[in-house]
């Protein structure tokens, strides 16, 4: 087996980046598409995926740091859009801002719930049991 270049590890790591941002811009895409025609959600359209799904791929890809302890909630403006859902935080639901590594971000409160019970799985922590191995969805 030959050695990788500085310069093939590089750009491997490039390719791996680029089809993760690829992979949430088509997640983007299909859910801003649904949005834009009225008439799709009358035409049977599929279902997006579950959010469970959304925040492990979103986590697993690097897109979404692990939720940190540093939150801030307040009353939403709808300026600012869920780093989960994407959708925008109205002023009738709690925005919650969190501080990541990547910079501060906002989500609604049932997104956080799920982004900081994922943060702890996708990491590896431990079952309830106290026991790794499989783990108990909710």
């Amino acid at each position: 087996m030959a050695t990788q270049t500085p310069l093939l590890i590089q750009t491997n790591a490039f390719l791996e980046s680029n089809r993760a941002v690829l992979r949430a811009t088509r997640h983007l895409i299909a859910r801003n598409r649904r949005k834009l025609n009225p008439a799709f959600g009358m035409s049977g359209g599929t279902v997006g995926p579950p959010p469970r799904d959304t925040v492990r791929a979103l986590l697993v890809s690097g897109i979404l740091a692990p939720a940190s302890n540093r939150v801030m909630a307040g009353l939403g403006n709808g300026k600012r859009m869920c780093c989960v859902c994407a959708e925008p935080v109205t002023s009738t639901e709690v925005e919650y801002e969190v501080v990541t590594a990547n910079g501060t971000v906002a989500c609604h409160l049932p997104c956080f719930n799920l982004w900081k019970y994922e943060s702890r799985h996708v990491a590896g922590a431990s079952s309830e049991d106290g026991q790794p191995g499989e783990r108990d969805l909710p």
